[in-house]
């Protein structure tokens, strides 16, 4: 699993063209802003080195911690 760690600034233009707030609840696919950003040199990875684990839901969170 992965994680992304987001500014507001990529919601906006020149990489989302969905107005501020979103008030038609426009729904637009994650891929084609990351790839754009990412040709703009604008995007930026790191690994984590220690253990990840994806909690997902309540129950799982609930079973790591017992």
């Amino acid at each position: 699993s992965t994680i992304g760690l987001y500014k507001k600034a990529f919601f906006a233009q020149p990489w989302c063209n969905i107005p501020p707030g979103n008030p038609q609840g426009v729904s637009a696919p994650l891929a084609p802003m990351l790839r754009a950003a990412i040709d703009a040199g604008q995007v930026g990875a790191s690994v984590y080195p220690d253990r990840w684990v994806d909690v997902g839901t309540p129950e799982r969170l609930a079973a790591l911690n017992a």
